[in-house]
């Protein structure tokens, strides 16, 4: 696999970037993010597991959370912002750590 890329702008701080990733115009801080992870522009991750495959949309944040292979954030979605809210939706830690399990697809919002 390539090495990871880092494009438009896209950076991560105090993170673990692995082959075949691309940030492109997002910010990553604190996390670990596996094989073949895609961050686009304007998204944020921090203190975050990302397996291979992962996609992160445009303007999305995702925090304290792991998100399974091949899991996709739309644009603009939000993930660890609201606890009681993700609550409905996925499965949340006691810690607050949001999951987001294999090939699934969290809301828009």
């Amino acid at each position: 696999r390539p090495p990871a890329k880092f494009v438009e702008g896209g950076s991560a701080h105090e993170s673990m970037v692995g082959a075949g990733s691309i940030v492109a115009g997002g910010w990553v801080q604190n996390s670990v993010l596996c094989d073949n992870v895609t961050v686009l522009p304007g998204s944020r991750v921090e203190g975050s597991v990302l397996m291979p495959g992962v996609t992160i949309g445009r303007d999305a944040i995702v925090r304290r959370a792991i998100l399974d292979k091949n899991a996709v954030v739309p644009d603009g979605a939000r993930l660890g912002v609201d606890l009681e809210g993700d609550r409905e939706h996925y499965t949340v830690s006691d810690g607050g750590v949001v999951v987001l399990g294999k090939g699934e697809q969290a809301l828009p919002r």
